[in-house]
């Protein structure tokens, strides 16, 4: 019984810091996607001049199309939360499959996150062994 709360306190440890990175991630798309002041285009245009008759002081150009961009938070954030949420809902409810899901979709996010990789692979990696392990769902 202390090895599996254990455990469970391993994944939500694992799983929360990664959680609160991709909300805040999502949060920053939002936040562009709903702006008046940012503009997104393929192929910016735009030389970044605001003039004092402006209604935006700080205008912002983002070099993507909005597809492109909500394309990217579901990828990206999107992923790493899914995992996140799948992982703790698999080791709360002592479902090994539901944290096999999370520890593989947390590695792939690997690929996607490069500037957190070291979370990613660490959170992936003690996903899939809590999940593999028979003691946890026993």
């Amino acid at each position: 019984m202390a090895r599996r709360t254990l455990l469970t306190v391993l994944v939500f440890a694992a799983a929360m810091p990664l959680a609160a990175i991709a909300l805040w991630s999502l949060g920053q798309y939002a936040r562009d996607l709903t702006d008046p002041c940012t503009t997104w285009e393929a192929q910016p245009r735009h030389t970044g001049y605001v003039r004092p008759s402006d209604p935006c002081r700080n205008a912002k150009v983002v070099g993507q199309s909005k597809a492109s961009g909500v394309a990217l938070a579901v990828l990206g954030p999107g992923g790493i939360l899914t995992a996140a949420i799948l992982a703790v809902m698999g080791a709360a409810r002592r479902r090994p499959r539901l944290l096999l899901a999370g520890g593989f979709v947390m590695l792939a996010e690997t690929l996607v996150a490069l500037s957190i990789f070291p979370l990613t692979a660490a959170a992936g990696t003690i996903f899939l062994l809590v999940g593999a392990s028979r003691e946890q769902f026993a």
